[in-house]
């Protein structure tokens, strides 16, 4: 089973604004077009946890602030990342990984996801299980010093 990739994105700032990329076909991680989508989270509100068999997320937090958990299938290995504006990043989640993410901000956080599948409700590609009453004990928290 591969493991998610969790890459910084280089910010370019000039008098205008700011842009950064997300996902480039020549990136070495790239592996195909199925679905774009935006997702928004409200303050304190929990998106997860969930599965995919086949297919490969990649997400980033284009505004706001989450903290995006990952649990390995099978070991029960957690992964936290911080992703938001002040902190732009790309979490490659393959197949075997259940993630979910919790919006940590004050304001909504403001997620872009592309897939390698697009979502098919007639073959779907996903389990689902309930955030807080998960199998590994897993606290949803904001953490202080």
């Amino acid at each position: 089973m591969s493991k998610p990739i969790v890459k910084d994105l280089k910010v370019f700032l000039d008098d205008r604004g700011y842009l950064f990329e997300i996902l480039r076909s020549d990136d070495p991680h790239y592996s195909g077009f199925g679905q774009s989508y935006v997702s928004t989270t409200n303050p304190g509100s929990i998106k997860g946890f969930h599965i995919h068999k086949r297919k490969i997320d990649y997400i980033t937090c284009v505004s706001g602030q989450v903290k995006f958990v990952m649990v390995e299938e099978g070991t029960g290995v957690v992964q936290e990342v911080h992703l938001g504006g002040m902190c732009p990043r790309l979490v490659v989640v393959p197949p075997g990984w259940w993630h979910g993410w919790m919006c940590v901000g004050t304001a909504p956080a403001v997620l872009v996801n592309c897939t390698t599948e697009p979502f098919n409700p007639n073959d779907k590609d996903e389990e689902r299980l309930d955030p807080i009453d998960n199998p590994w004990g897993y606290k949803w928290c904001i953490k202080h010093g």
